[in-house]
């Protein structure tokens, strides 16, 4: 699955969000984190949480097209726009 950069940005404002506007507020980490300490409100988070699941997900997308985006060494993009430039 390829998609565009600008839909791979949507992708990490999105996740950026939902960090601001969920996980920041989120109860649960605190009394998970009062309870079961930094580590246990951790594995909460990545095991059980749902939102996180979908930050994994948002993740995922963007990691794997990333990995798909072939890196052109610099003399050869310099190659190509003196052939392209007129």
């Amino acid at each position: 699955m390829t998609i565009t950069r600008e839909e791979r940005q949507e992708l990490r404002i999105k996740a950026c969000d939902i960090i601001d506007s969920i996980c920041s507020k989120c109860e649960l980490v605190e009394k998970n984190r009062a309870e079961l300490g930094n580590k246990g409100a951790y594995n909460y988070c990545v095991r059980d949480c749902s939102v996180a699941k979908e930050l994994q997900e948002i993740g995922k997308k963007v990691i794997q097209t990333e990995e798909e985006i072939e890196v052109i060494p610099e003399e050869k993009r310099e190659a190509y726009e003196e052939e392209v430039t007129p």
